[in-house]
């Protein structure tokens, strides 16, 4: 009784939310889980579940599998908004719950921080971790923490593949820690000319997230040469070296989170000859890094053998100008700095930076809202 009084408001709140065009998507699988506390445990034999974690590229890998699902007709959900926390998880398969003849798959993104909770209720066929680095150290604290964790709800479900990328250190400490039968190391595909052929995609890391949504896939027993054909027509997430057109000006917008995603997106920035203005907006919210500190542990003395001009905002600007890049100057409108700039333009923002700057972007019909991506 209870778990279908929380399925009922987790739909309704959801379709409200949805019609005012409001935020919030894991509100309605929040006020689900305190109504009915074990709300996932319910859904999950709904499911036949992959959940995706790991440090960087969460959000792109899930999207590549869902993509690829798609093209092989397969019945399928997913939290394509990337609310990635249990309320968020909560939402989504409550909003999709229904009777069906056979299981679909869920292809879930899920933070490190929950997984050992979100694994235990969803008994997951398959766990992908993407890799492991220093992120978000007020709550995540060290990579080596990280990995305790990821072990222990790896650990919890022995029936489980677990795909890893033997192509980063942590990932291989992470394989060393578990039952070997269980572990597949998707860089094994990294060296599929046929795979990279296909993807049309910027960055190296966008190859390995590729390889990691293909692994998931053989591990279906689907067929993956189909399956990585129809990447040629992935698109990259919302803020993912997303291009846009801003009064004819060339807009690339890119989330960097931490040293090591922030280091590869100014390498394929160089790659791409990106030139031009930098604007590099950093806030200290609590779904970013709450301090500046990861700005100072990648290379970015690097930035200005990329770009032209740098040009700083966010919470952080002040901060940022004094501790990393005293040559950049503040700015207080984003749109106006596109508005007149003279040549080609690379925002570089954490995420809630990014959300705002984006949020802008869609108001003035730059580009579509988050929740139609």
């Amino acid at each position: 009784m209870r778990f279908r009084f929380a399925l009922f408001i987790c739909r309704v709140l959801s379709k409200i939310l949805r019609y005012c065009h409001a935020g919030g998507t894991g509100m309605p699988g929040r006020l689900a889980l305190r109504v009915c506390p074990d709300f996932l445990d319910h859904l999950s034999d709904g499911y036949r579940t992959i959940i995706v974690t790991g440090t960087n590229g969460k959000t792109t890998t899930t999207r590549m599998i869902s993509h690829m699902l798609a093209s092989l007709a397969i019945d399928h959900v997913s939290n394509r908004e990337g609310a990635n926390e249990i309320s968020g998880i909560a939402t989504t398969l409550g909003v999709d719950f229904r009777k069906r003849k056979t299981k679909p798959v869920a292809v879930l993104e899920c933070d490190e921080y929950y997984l050992k909770a979100v694994a235990k209720a969803l008994k997951p066929a398959i766990i992908l971790v993407t890799n492991i680095a220093e992120d978000q150290t007020y709550r995540l604290i060290s990579v080596d923490h990280v990995t305790a964790v990821l072990v222990d709800a790896i650990a919890q479900n022995p029936r489980a593949i677990c795909c890893v990328n033997g192509g980063n250190e942590a990932c291989l400490r992470l394989k060393d820690k578990l039952i070997e039968g269980m572990v597949i190391d998707h860089q094994s595909y990294a060296s599929d000319w046929q795979l990279f052929a296909a993807v049309n995609l910027p960055g190296k890391y966008n190859r390995e997230n590729a390889a990691a949504a293909c692994t998931v896939i053989k591990c279906l027993g689907l067929d993956v040469d189909r399956a990585a054909e129809s990447l040629k027509h992935f698109k990259l997430p919302f803020g993912r070296m997303e291009t846009l057109s801003v009064e004819g000006r060339d807009v690339l917008l890119v989330l960097a989170k931490n040293a090591v995603n922030l280091d590869l997106v100014i390498e394929t920035c160089s790659e791409q000859g990106r030139g031009g203005t930098l604007i590099f907006a950093v806030n200290n919210e609590m779904a970013d890094d709450i301090t500046t500190d990861w700005i100072g542990q990648a290379k970015i003395e690097a930035v200005d053998k990329v770009f032209s001009e740098v040009l700083l905002c966010g919470k952080c600007a002040g901060e940022v100008k004094q501790r990393f890049f005293p040559q950049g100057r503040i700015i207080t409108s984003v749109i106006d700095e596109i508005r007149q700039s003279s040549g080609r333009v690379t925002i570089i923002a954490n995420y809630t930076a990014m959300m705002q700057i984006r949020g802008q972007l869609s108001k003035m019909g730059y580009t579509h809202d988050f929740r139609e991506d």
